[in-house]
């Protein structure tokens, strides 16, 4: 089984049990915790293997860095533009206030996913030194840039299952 797959389920599984059942608040770093436990006492032998280190590694950094850098940088845009344009949407709210708004959101967006990004390179490049001898520094921009990708490419493919589902293309492949 893929090991970052069975510490996401084991985390979403354990935000739903807590919000759900227990009616308590969903702390990342227990169910993260929990979730390597789980893994661990299924395979013990998976703490050997580099995708469980790689993904449990990566989710740590997220979790503990992320915000952190998301706060105190000025990722992809400078701060001066966030300046500039929260002040321009305090200015001009009733004019322009769509595009301001959309700009802030934008720029939130590129930030977080910068953030998240450079969180999960930062952790895991010590792992990926010590197990391959090197590291490529392209590695952090790859990952800011690919990773704000990725949501809309889930969705267009879920959107594309659902379309299948209803419009079957068998006899358009064969």
């Amino acid at each position: 089984f893929s090991h970052s797959l069975g510490r996401a389920v084991a985390m979403t599984s354990l935000r739903s049990f807590a919000s759900q059942f227990c009616k308590r608040r969903y702390l990342p770093l227990v169910a993260l915790f929990w979730a390597a436990v789980v893994l661990l006492l299924v395979d013990r032998e998976s703490l050997e293997s580099i995708s469980f280190q790689l993904s449990f590694v990566a989710t740590f950094g997220i979790v503990i860095f992320s915000s952190y850098i998301n706060q105190n940088s000025g990722l992809f845009l400078a701060e001066a533009s966030s300046i500039t344009a929260t002040e321009s949407v305090s200015k001009t709210s009733s004019q322009h206030g769509f595009l301001s708004h959309s700009f802030l959101q934008i720029h939130g967006y590129f930030k977080d996913s910068m953030s998240v990004g450079l969180a999960a390179w930062l952790f895991t490049t010590p792992l990926v030194l010590y197990h391959f001898g090197t590291v490529s520094l392209l590695g952090a921009v790859a990952t800011a840039v690919v990773g704000w990708l990725l949501p809309p490419l889930i969705l267009t493919g879920y959107g594309a299952l659902l379309t299948s589902l209803v419009f079957p293309i068998d006899g358009l492949l064969s």
